[in-house]
């Protein structure tokens, strides 16, 4: 299946699940993947990329231009100054110290 058959899908089982997919933010995860396909997904309409490695998104960042980056991984204490102001959201923290 092509990254745009698997969007169509993603979004309609959103809206068989009775909700309206343009209400729904759908986070690309990344991981493992290039910067040309952080681009193909750009381009096929996600525009918010998610990746679980701080180093490797920092990398595909510098790369890959028009994207909202989420941090998708618990940062932990000894990455949190390389990924802070980097990430529009990182979603989860080790602790509450960390937050």
């Amino acid at each position: 299946m092509s990254l745009e058959e698997n969007l169509r899908a993603v979004r309609e089982r959103i809206e068989r699940a009775g909700r309206n997919p343009d209400e729904v933010t759908i986070v690309a995860v990344t991981k493992g993947f290039g910067p040309d396909v952080c681009r193909a997904a750009l381009n096929a309409g996600l525009t918010v990329l998610g990746e679980n490695r701080v180093h490797e998104a920092l990398t595909k960042m510098a790369e890959v231009e028009g994207a909202e980056w989420h941090l998708i991984c618990h940062l932990q204490t000894n990455k949190a100054r390389v990924a802070a102001g980097r990430f529009q959201l990182i979603q989860s923290v080790d602790s509450l110290r960390l937050a």
